[in-house]
């Protein structure tokens, strides 16, 4: 689980900042990332048990 979510922050980390300099907005390319890496299957399913929660801390951290 911890191995999916340094996968999880590296690529979007990544894709965020390539986003920003193309002027597209960095979560774009965070979400994205989110999206690709579920798609083909690399994050753990763990992590999809507790998406409800990851969700509200990251709509937290977005609004502040």
């Amino acid at each position: 689980m911890l191995t999916s979510f340094a996968l999880i922050f590296l690529c979007s980390i990544a894709l965020g900042g390539v986003c920003k300099k193309i002027h597209i907005p960095p979560l774009v390319g965070m979400l994205i990332t989110g999206i690709a890496l579920s798609a083909f299957g690399l994050i753990d399913r763990s992590i999809l048990a507790v998406s409800a929660d990851l969700r509200k801390v990251i709509v937290v951290t977005i609004v502040d």
